[in-house]
């Protein structure tokens, strides 16, 4: 009988129903499963730090024996230390599996976690931590424009694939704060103004001038091209 393959499981200890059928199902199917041995989150115990760091360091030596990484994510769900998992078997080349991959593919649920990640590292800064609601779109523009001039030059000048993928990153989370702050706006075109008018951007042709043209002003201002009064 040739080797099985070694199969290392990563996932939440709090769905302990869901770790014993998967690693029974594994095991059937004729792999070698390492996992945990305990389930903390589904007892309610309450791990010390140092326990904690044991056992998240003891879990990557176990994804090192490993031909490739199964993450438990029912219902989509990935933890701190799950995530903390799968960024290290990436950066060590084990392939990786998801319970709930049909839902999301493989390598959108890995990027997904870098862009939280860089999230999180800077959730500090206001932009990131509102997601950029209070920022003009054409604001969020001009970074993108920069953000992909940079992506540019780590293609062009061979910065490293670590580079390319973190300027990726940088990417995808401007375009997702576009995108939030794009459906947050009151209109979709701004209307043509009204020369009879005395303020700047009246709608032609309809009743309560002040009103309507107080909302286009606002429109304006959250497009960023004009500063509230």
């Amino acid at each position: 009988m040739e080797m099985p393959e070694i199969v290392c499981i990563c996932g939440s200890t709090k769905f302990r129903d869901v770790w014993e059928r998967e690693r029974s199902r594994l095991e059937r199917e004729g792999y070698i499963t390492v996992g945990v041995e305990s389930y903390p989150h589904a007892d309610g115990e309450e791990l010390s730090p140092d326990l904690k760091v044991t056992l998240d360091d003891l879990h990557k030596r176990k994804i090192d024996l490993a031909d490739w990484v199964f993450i438990l994510n029912p219902g989509g769900y990935v933890g701190e230390s799950t995530r903390s998992e799968i960024e290290y078997a990436r950066r060590v080349g084990t392939p990786i599996r998801f319970l709930e991959e049909d839902s999301v593919r493989e390598e959108v649920a890995e990027f997904s976690l870098m862009m939280e990640d860089k999230l999180r590292e800077n959730d500090h800064k206001s932009v990131f931590r509102t997601n950029g609601g209070e920022f003009g779109i054409e604001w969020f523009l001009d970074k993108l424009d920069e953000e992909v001039d940079e992506l540019r030059e780590a293609v062009h000048e061979v910065y490293g694939i670590e580079a390319v993928v973190d300027e990726c990153v940088d990417v995808a989370n401007l375009a997702m704060m576009i995108s939030r702050v794009s459906s947050n706006l009151e209109e979709e075109t701004p209307p043509n103004p009204c020369h009879g008018c005395t303020t700047r951007y009246h709608i032609s042709g309809t009743s309560g001038c002040a009103d309507n043209c107080s909302k286009i002003d606002r429109w304006r201002v959250q497009m960023g091209w004009d500063e509230e009064a």
